[in-house]
C-alpha cells in the first residue's frame, strides 16, 4: 500500500483487512511535527478556529460586519473545496456526508419558513435584531434571536 500513514490507515479500516479491529482512536498523531512554525505534540488533535477565519480581513473586506448578500454572487464553495469556508472540512479529508446534510438543511429549514409566519416581539423593530456572535469554535449568538412563530393552517 502506497501513501501517507493516515491514508493506509483509513484504508485498512475501510477494507477491514486486519485481524483486529481498528478504530479511530488508532488513527492520531503519533510524534511531534511543525505546521506553520507551530509545535504540535503527539497525540494532539488539532481544531480549526472558524471564528478567525471568518473574521480574516486579508480575507473578507468587511470581515467585522454581517453581510449575507456577500454570498449571492460569490464563486466561493461551502461544499469544502473552498478554504475560506470550511464547515465540512476541506480536500480529501472532507465530509463524505456533505450532499446529504446540505439538502437536509435546505429542506429541513424550508419547511419551518413555509409552515409558519414569522414576526418580531411587540415593540421590536428590524434595526433592533442584534447579530454579535461570540467567539470560540463553534459561533453562537451572543443574544438569543426572537420571533413569534404563527402556524399557517393548510
Amino acid at each position: 500500500m502506497e501513501g501517507d500513514i493516515v491514508d493506509v490507515l483509513l484504508r485498512i479500516k475501510e477494507n477491514g483487512t486486519t485481524s483486529f479491529e481498528l478504530t479511530f482512536d488508532h488513527i492520531k498523531a503519533l510524534k511531534r511535527c511543525s505546521v506553520n512554525g507551530y509545535e504540535i505534540g503527539g497525540g494532539s488533535t488539532v481544531y480549526i478556529n472558524a471564528w478567525a477565519i471568518a473574521r480574516d480581513p486579508a480575507t473578507w473586506e468587511h470581515a467585522d460586519e454581517f453581510l449575507p448578500e456577500s454570498f449571492l454572487e460569490s464563486d466561493l464553495d461551502p461544499r469544502g473545496q473552498t478554504p475560506e469556508l470550511i464547515p465540512f472540512g476541506f480536500g480529501r479529508r472532507g465530509c463524505p456526508g456533505i450532499g446529504m446534510a446540505m439538502a437536509e438543511v435546505e429542506l429541513a429549514l424550508a419547511n419551518v419558513v413555509y409552515k409558519f409566519d414569522w414576526g418580531l416581539p411587540v415593540g421590536m423593530k428590524e434595526e433592533d435584531i442584534d447579530f454579535e456572535v461570540l467567539p470560540g469554535i463553534t459561533m453562537h449568538k451572543k443574544n438569543d434571536l426572537r420571533l413569534l412563530a404563527k402556524l399557517v393552517i393548510a
